[in-house]
């Protein structure tokens, strides 16, 4: 599958290799594997994908899914820089993540709201978390994935315009 339309323009970062950082890790976890996370994402518009929609929605979210995977795969690459293990958990607060942390809503204009609003909720996380990371190539890599997010509320934003406005 071709990313490049669910992706925004633009390389990712390389990562360099850092040295043990609890703090950073903190911070990362909850993108990686906390309720409102890469993880979650990618279950959620999994879940959605196999609902009966329309074709052109079903292709975006699966594309969105994919582009969270690849968001998810860079993330516990960060947290095994920092030296954390990259569980899909949350050890600070001994919360392992769980399928109860996906919506399973089934209505199309509700689903494609709840996914927008997460994708909102997930921009200014990563933004938040860049500004608070201390590390420059860790921050420049939140800021991307952050735009990556920005480009799916675009094309959320489209599918709400298209198949949930009424007029």
């Amino acid at each position: 599958m071709d990313l490049s339309r669910y992706q925004a323009e633009g390389p990712y970062p390389e990562m360099e290799n850092r040295c043990p950082n609890p703090k950073a890790l903190t911070m990362l976890y909850p993108l990686y594997a906390g309720a409102a996370s890469e993880l979650s994402a990618i279950h959620q518009y999994t879940y959605q994908r196999l609902l009966c929609c329309p074709d052109e929605v079903t292709e975006t979210l699966g594309g969105i899914a994919a582009v969270e995977m690849h968001h998810l795969m860079m993330l516990g690459r960060l947290i095994r820089s920092f030296g954390g293990d990259p569980r899909f958990c949350q050890p600070s607060r001994r919360r392992w993540w769980d399928g109860g942390m996906v919506c399973y809503e089934n209505r199309l204009c509700k689903l494609l709201l709840k996914d927008l609003s997460d994708e909102h909720n997930a921009v200014t996380a990563y933004l938040y978390t860049a500004q608070r990371i201390g590390h420059p190539c860790a921050a420049a890599l939140l800021r991307r994935i952050a735009k990556d997010e920005e480009h799916h509320i675009i094309l959320l934003t489209k599918l709400i315009n298209q198949f949930c406005r009424k007029g």
